[in-house]
């Protein structure tokens, strides 16, 4: 009798505790009660009451406590703490307290027979053991079987991009930038890895038209057409002046000579004051004077070539591959994307932190510095 009394004062206390919002007496009262599931119960509307997430997973934890595990309340505290925390973590990163809170509510989740839950939960840390033992505890193995296949393939999938990524370093260190460019393309960017590398190739390719360099510390600008146009406004080189017509100068190679010719323009080209009448070989220096007024130097070089002054500036044009002593042969490659070094005697080497021996022929990129020993300056310098 005296027991039942005591119980009952004990309730009527807590449900006057719970009422002034002092959960924790309240909770304890009940416990004394000896209604473990009505101070779970209390712990609950705490947690729900609470705004401060911290705060909230404290009530639930302490909830958790007054009740055995397996019980029905045991679960309404595990689904009340699993569905708080996955909406803490929205769509966001994780942050190392999350997911290890995360993990260990999955694992009590399994334990307590909530698959869907915790399969909800691990899929969202991204847990790959728990989803694979959620999948299996829940009987879905059909699900479970194409997780599977899914890893084996990813597995291959990344010993292949290792395989490829190592060959296509290869290629690059031996100087075969279109080699290493043409595999990953076929491999595809799916990698971020990948993506980069096709990009710096892509966009790093060097300049042909025209192909800017340092030749032991000399720069040179090298035109490879086998015909060049000066004007005004239209053709590969561009001398803005009045008098000077819009396409007005052709210098081309014919016949493995050079030949000068005025495009039939309204105010002339002119040398040593007279005008030149029609194509005229380039045999020694020419000074030409277009409409008159704007100076053009021409001087031929070795192996049919020619350099090009006007306007303070200076191009070398070499009517085709440009062959430089001591070091191969420049040229576009054959589909015109790429500029090609030829040296067969492997004369160079490309200077990085390794100065490795290149292949014979390099595609080259800007900034592609050559020595001919290691430690040396450059010997050409691609800008």
């Amino acid at each position: 009798m005296w027991d039942t009394l005591f119980k009952s004062g004990k309730r009527r206390a807590a449900q006057q505790a719970a009422l002034a919002g002092e959960w924790e007496r309240s909770s304890q009262l009940w416990l004394e009660a000896g209604d473990p599931s009505a101070a779970c119960g209390v712990l609950i509307s705490a947690a729900d009451a609470e705004r401060e997430p911290a705060k909230r997973l404290a009530w639930l934890a302490r909830a958790a406590q007054c009740v055995p595990p397996g019980s029905p309340d045991m679960s309404t505290v595990l689904t009340k703490r699993a569905q708080f925390l996955l909406a803490l973590a929205g769509e966001g990163a994780l942050d190392r307290t999350l997911r290890f809170d995360l993990d260990e509510t999955g694992a009590l989740l399994l334990d307590a027979a909530q698959f869907d839950l915790a399969l909800a939960i691990y899929k969202r840390t991204d847990n790959r053991v728990g989803v694979e033992r959620a999948l299996a505890a829940a009987g879905s193995f059909e699900e479970l079987d194409y997780l599977l296949r899914e890893e084996q393939a990813k597995g291959e999938s990344a010993q292949s991009l290792r395989t490829n990524m190592g060959e296509a370093e290869s290629l690059m260190l031996a100087g075969d930038r279109r080699g290493a460019l043409a595999l990953l393309s076929n491999f595809g960017a799916g990698s971020p890895a990948v993506a980069a590398i096709i990009n710096r190739l892509t966009h790093s390719r060097a300049q042909r038209r025209p192909a800017s360099l340092n030749l032991d510390g000399r720069p040179v600008r090298v035109w490879f057409d086998t015909e060049l146009i000066i004007g005004r406004s239209e053709g590969q080189l561009r001398l803005q002046h009045a008098a000077v017509s819009r396409r007005h100068l052709e210098i081309a190679s014919k016949g493995g000579r050079i030949v000068v010719r005025d495009l039939e323009t309204r105010n002339g080209t002119y040398t040593q004051g007279l005008p030149i009448g029609g194509p005229i070989t380039l045999e020694g220096r020419l000074e030409l004077a277009l409409g008159r007024e704007a100076t053009v130097v021409l001087t031929p070089e070795k192996k049919g070539a020619c350099s090009i002054n006007m306007a303070g500036e200076s191009v070398f044009a070499s009517f085709g591959p440009y062959s430089i002593d001591g070091i191969g042969v420049l040229r576009p490659s054959d589909d015109g994307q790429w500029l090609e070094l030829h040296s067969p005697d492997g004369a160079l080497m490309l200077s990085d932190a390794r100065e490795l021996q290149t292949d014979p022929l390099v595609t080259l990129l800007s900034g592609d510095k050559f020595v001919r020993c290691r430690g040396d300056k450059p010997a050409l310098e691609v800008l």
